[in-house]
């Protein structure tokens, strides 16, 4: 049996929106917004003890971009933290495409992508699933 949540964060064309679904194995988290929603690109996250020890936890990510598609820098941090924050491993896709972005729109949509996630955190401490790892990543 699977949940579904959903959050969105900004508006307009900056606008991004997350959809996590979990599963008892694991999740998927959709990343999208902009002017043209695609996959662009797809990260998978597996939570994994540090090899630094201490009892911390890390992440070891696998990614594959789209040619000419940055949006590793939205997918790969918002997989990472949900894979440490849940315990699970994460799948996330991310596509958002905003023509003739500037860098502070592109600042924007990456801070969406962020709050959407966020967002979607508070949703499931809200629904009272299996406890957030209160640890951080290395």
């Amino acid at each position: 049996m699977s949940e579904q949540y959903e959050a969105k964060a900004g508006e307009g064309v900056l606008a991004v929106a997350g959809s996590l679904t979990l599963t008892a194995g694991g999740g998927v988290l959709q990343l999208y917004g902009g002017t043209r929603e695609h996959v662009g690109s797809v990260t998978v996250s597996a939570p994994r003890p540090s090899l630094t020890g201490g009892g911390r936890t890390s992440v070891t990510s696998s990614v594959i971009n789209l040619p000419s598609h940055k949006e590793e820098l939205v997918g790969r941090p918002a997989a990472e933290k949900l894979a440490v924050e849940l315990d699970m491993p994460i799948v996330c896709v991310a596509g958002i495409h905003v023509d003739g972005a500037t860098a502070e729109e592109l600042h924007t949509l990456a801070k969406n992508a962020e709050d959407a996630v966020e967002l979607l955190l508070d949703a499931l401490a809200a629904a009272q699933l299996p406890e957030r790892n209160d640890h951080t990543f290395e």
